[in-house]
């Protein structure tokens, strides 16, 4: 939002204006990213404000396939299914960063025992994902096998799955959860996860500490990086796509990603 020479921001200059918080001119501001169909539910008082606006973070496509159903059933979403929905839209999102970034192929494995989500696999470079598992469950498993895949490049062959790299790789998944804004409540951090520090006297013991919160940062980092990467090619070949001729929101189908 533009800043104004007396400090205050444009949004704020229109809230003082239009009598209203900056809340609400935010919330209407967000309104502009429905699909026509949608927002003419909230013109006609059919679709609450702050379900709407939580619906506004949803790509357009799948704006779209709400839509039918909105049709189809004549219904409208909750605030609170309205959030879980576009929870699930940044998670599928992220997904497909991911795999336009990754220099490994992801596979589903129905083979995966429960309690695993996924594994990374050197020989194949291939990260293989268990069956089942919803759009949040599989972004962090991503996450943090892109961690392992990370390790795996920097260690070259001396790289293999230890209570060391296993607690790299769940870190580093963590502080790529919180830098790409997903949900982690239901992601379960165990203590039996922590790799045994050396004994030895304190300095020792403060380097195998630090040597491990480096490896995190390093391989979080370079992830992220290749990851962000991913966003930027997702948005440009989304704005490739809502420029051409062919392009239809009403019309779009969203089949790229089953989870």
């Amino acid at each position: 939002m533009a800043q104004k020479s007396d400090g205050k921001t444009s949004r704020q200059l229109l809230a003082e204006q239009a009598g209203e918080s900056q809340d609400q001119i935010r919330r209407y501001i967000r309104l502009t990213y429905l699909i026509p169909s949608l927002l003419q539910r909230v013109d006609e008082n059919k679709l609450a404000l702050r379900p709407a606006v939580e619906l506004s973070y949803l790509t357009r496509e799948e704006q779209a396939l709400l839509w039918e159903a909105v049709g189809r059933w004549e219904v409208t979403p909750s605030l609170g299914q309205a959030q879980q929905l576009k929870e699930h839209s940044k998670n599928k999102q992220l997904i497909r960063a991911i795999a336009l970034a990754a220099d490994f192929s992801i596979e589903y494995d129905s083979q995966i025992p429960d309690g695993v989500d996924g594994t990374y696999i050197p020989a194949l470079n291939e990260v293989r994902v268990r069956e089942g598992q919803d759009a949040q469950q599989m972004c962090f498993s991503l996450l943090k096998e892109f961690c392992h895949y990370e390790q795996h490049k920097l260690m070259g062959k001396t790289y293999e799955r230890s209570p060391v790299t296993n607690f790299v790789a769940l870190c580093g998944g963590y502080v790529l959860a919180r830098r790409f804004d997903i949900n982690t409540e239901n992601i379960l951090f165990q203590r039996e996860v922590f790799p045994g520090i050396p004994s030895g006297n304190v300095q020792e013991k403060c380097g195998a500490v630090r040597d491990l919160l480096s490896n995190v940062i390093r391989a979080s980092g370079m992830a992220g990086q290749e990851i962000q990467r991913g966003i930027a090619e997702m948005e440009r070949l989304l704005g490739l796509y809502v420029s051409s001729p062919r392009y239809r929101p009403e019309d779009a189908r969203d089949d790229t990603l089953a989870v």
